[in-house]
């Protein structure tokens, strides 16, 4: 689970966890096949806390909320 500390660590799982589920193009390529990114999107959502997907509930696609996760945790900086 997503926490105010343990972004990295997060985001290191996720990335495994979406490219076992083949969902990691979605995030690379903003890859525009809609069921995959609505069930990669799914995958994020369940790995936050409820205040961050209140955040991220306007986000359309996967690479939106992702970048927006980053940003959150990261700032503007970071890659």
């Amino acid at each position: 689970m997503l926490t105010k500390m343990n972004y990295a660590v997060w985001a290191i799982k996720m990335r495994v966890d979406l490219q076992a589920q083949g969902g990691l193009d979605v995030i690379k390529n903003a890859e525009t096949d809609e069921r995959k990114d609505q069930m990669t999107l799914v995958a994020i959502y369940q790995a936050i806390l409820e205040d961050v997907l209140l955040m991220l509930a306007k986000k359309d696609t996967t690479k939106e909320a992702w970048e927006a996760l980053k940003m959150m945790h990261m700032g503007t900086g970071s890659r």
